[in-house]
């Protein structure tokens, strides 16, 4: 069973990559210019996040054992 510590890492690991791949993809879109579609990204991404961080760390977080 995971403890606080280890999904709070996990939550972590997953921002780092979130922030690298936005950029990542922001910056090809626009390189490649329009249309922009980098935002759809974001928002479906930032979703996942967001969802990630309420089940870790907000309102959601199961306490340990």
């Amino acid at each position: 069973m995971q403890t606080s510590s280890d999904r709070q890492h996990g939550f972590q690991i997953h921002a780092f990559v979130f922030a690298v791949g936005i950029v990542a993809i922001t910056a090809l879109n626009l390189y490649l210019g329009k249309p922009y579609w980098f935002y759809w990204s974001l928002l479906g991404w930032g979703i996942g996040i967001v969802a990630h961080w309420w089940f870790v760390l907000g309102p959601g977080a199961k306490p340990d054992s």
